[in-house]
């Protein structure tokens, strides 16, 4: 079996990564404990598994940053400002410093 590195999985899709997952499972089963394959079956799962945590990690920032954008603009200006915004905006990604985790917009 075939390792899958995550440089490769970084352009895939959540349904291709979950396709890939399903294949390399069913995969797994029929290899040899100890052998290679197996070793690659593992390894590209828990490549495949990192690279789904992270395209959900960026589906969250993206969310959030629209979030952010939609809540602090309009009327009257808003935007992104020095200040009370700057801390807003560090809260709600969670950067050290901040207050909360948890978005606060």
């Amino acid at each position: 079996m075939k390792l899958l590195v995550s440089h490769e999985l970084q352009k895939r899709t959540e349904s291709e990564l979950s396709a890939l997952f399903c294949t390399v499972s069913k995969g797994l089963v029929r290899t040899k404990r100890g052998s290679p394959e197996r070793r690659n079956a593992l390894a590209s799962l828990e490549n495949i598994s990192r690279a789904r945590g992270a395209d959900a990690h960026m589906r969250t920032v993206r969310r959030r940053a629209a979030h952010f954008s939609r809540s602090r603009s309009g009327p009257g200006g808003g935007g992104l400002r020095r200040g009370r915004s700057s801390l807003a905006l560090r809260a709600c990604f969670g950067f050290p410093g901040s207050t909360s985790s948890v978005c606060s917009c």
